[in-house]
């Protein structure tokens, strides 16, 4: 009987460049978002 095993590399957990870069996106998004319903409030106040 003989049993075989294979291993291969699997890429599941990103490098902390990718965290940061990700990180950084949700920051932008927020910020633009916030700032773009504040000047939508200010126009219509």
């Amino acid at each position: 009987m003989a049993i075989k095993a294979q291993i291969t590399n699997v890429g599941g957990v990103p490098e902390p460049a990718s965290w940061a870069k990700m990180l950084a996106g949700f920051v932008l998004v927020g910020a633009a978002n916030r700032g773009w319903r504040g000047t939508l409030i200010r126009v219509a106040a």
